[in-house]
């Protein structure tokens, strides 16, 4: 049965028409990329500091129980990118999710600003877990890079800020008596030089621009923590404060604010 023209453009029309349905909303067709690094890994360090891309195996570690910064952040991070991927906006091809690593593996920080690269990222948030000498520091941080290398500094700041905030609102519910979140600058790390990350997503064009910081979840050495956090109710919170995230990634993202 032949077609005459007529009906050959009404049913490419209606072709096209069922394959918008599955095409992302964004304008330029392609879904939001959020790039999620689990802080350190592995049992060795990567990278060097002459080359600016050394990334330590580990940092904090809870006080008794010996419970490491680096399988907390991964935990954490494997949690954020699986409420992304599984929300409506995950769902409808808005957003992805992209984890810099997948286990405990160490990958130096050139090769950590190189998965977003590659991924074309829109953000990108580095999870971490603090410490202090002190063993009694509580609350959320983001760590942003100084003002002065920085030529998106106002746009991290308010990105790191929000994302502080939300992690500060889930922590009160479980510990009222959590310090507000705060902003800091990377101005104290490698003699002033700051974050080898952002300095390394600051040689990449791609990525130079992109919103970008250290969120540090909590202190993982505060001795008052160490149960209520890490241990006794820790799949709780660590739920909370995935969904908490998430959803603020998603927020920011899709609104530009």
């Amino acid at each position: 049965m032949k077609m005459t023209p007529n009906q050959f453009v009404r049913l490419l029309f209606v072709f096209l028409l069922s394959l918008s349905a599955c095409w992302p909303a964004d304008a330029s067709g392609s879904p939001k990329i959020v790039v999620i690094d689990p802080g350190h890994g592995g049992a060795a360090d990567a990278g060097s500091d002459s080359a600016k891309t050394k990334s330590t195996n580990n940092n904090a570690t809870s006080a008794t129980l010996h419970i490491k910064e680096k399988d907390l952040a991964l935990t954490l991070s494997k949690l954020i990118a699986e409420r992304i991927e599984s929300s409506e906006a995950g769902a409808q091809g808005k957003i992805k999710a992209v984890l810099t690593r997948h286990d405990d593996s160490n990958i130096d920080f050139a090769r950590r600003a190189d998965v977003a690269a590659q991924a074309n990222a829109s953000c990108y948030v580095a999870i971490h877990f603090n410490s202090d000498n002190s063993q009694r520091v509580s609350g959320p941080r983001a760590v942003i890079q100084q003002r002065s290398r920085n030529p998106n500094y106002e746009a991290d700041e308010r990105f790191g800020r929000a994302l502080a905030k939300t992690i500060e609102r889930v922590s009160k519910t479980f510990r009222p008596q959590t310090p507000a979140a705060s902003v800091h600058d990377d101005h104290e790390l490698h003699n002033g030089w700051g974050s080898y990350l952002f300095h390394q997503l600051n040689l990449n064009p791609k990525t130079k621009l992109i919103p970008s910081c250290h969120l540090e979840v909590e202190f993982l050495d505060n001795r008052d923590l160490e149960h209520l956090f890490f241990v006794d109710r820790k799949d709780e919170i660590f739920s909370a404060w995935a969904s908490a995230i998430s959803n603020e990634l998603i927020r920011q993202m899709l609104t530009g604010e």
